[in-house]
This record gives C-alpha cells, sequence and structure tokens, in this order.
C-alpha cells in the first residue's frame, strides 16, 4: 500500500538580510536559495523519508522549477509520475 499525497508543490525563493527592513527601506541581501515546499509536497517528503510509499498528484508550471520539483521529488523517493507539467501557468513560488 502507498500513501498517496494530492496538494500544492512550491518553490520558495529566499533571500537572507541582515535585519528586517525598516518601512520603505531597501536592504542588500547576503544569500539566496531556493526551497522545495508546499502543504502538500512537505508531507510527501516526509513520509518518503520516514519509509512509506509515496505518490504525489500535483500539477506544476511547464519551466526549470517545475523540472527541479520533480526531480526533488524523485530525489527523495517520491513517485513523481503523476505530478503533471502545465504550460498555462508557472510553477508557484
Amino acid at each position: 500500500m502507498a500513501v498517496v499525497v494530492c496538494g500544492s508543490a512550491n518553490v520558495d525563493l529566499v533571500i537572507s538580510a541582515p535585519r528586517f527592513p525598516r518601512p520603505g527601506e531597501t536592504l542588500l541581501g547576503d544569500d539566496f536559495e531556493q526551497l522545495f515546499g508546499g502543504k502538500g509536497a512537505n508531507q510527501a517528503v516526509a513520509a518518503a523519508l520516514l519509509g512509506s510509499r509515496v505518490r504525489m498528484v500535483a500539477r506544476v508550471g511547464a519551466d526549470s522549477l517545475g523540472d527541479a520539483t520533480i526531480a526533488n521529488f524523485e530525489r527523495l523517493g517520491v513517485d513523481a509520475a503523476r505530478v503533471r507539467k502545465t504550460s498555462d501557468k508557472a510553477t508557484g513560488v
């Protein structure tokens, strides 16, 4: 039996700054990271890391972030065969 997760799969774009900006202020960022997330994606990965067979059902954009999201699922042991790409929308960020 497998766990099937139907949910969101996003990519968080994170920039670190030395402090929280004041209203209207612009700060330079220190680091930039792309982190995989989404409530459904996080649940699927957690279940796979705990040893479950997991199938993810989701839709991502037909773009580089969508490709990276699918590759990340596969790298972490989540069956992404039912993650579909759409050219109508970009992958969620």
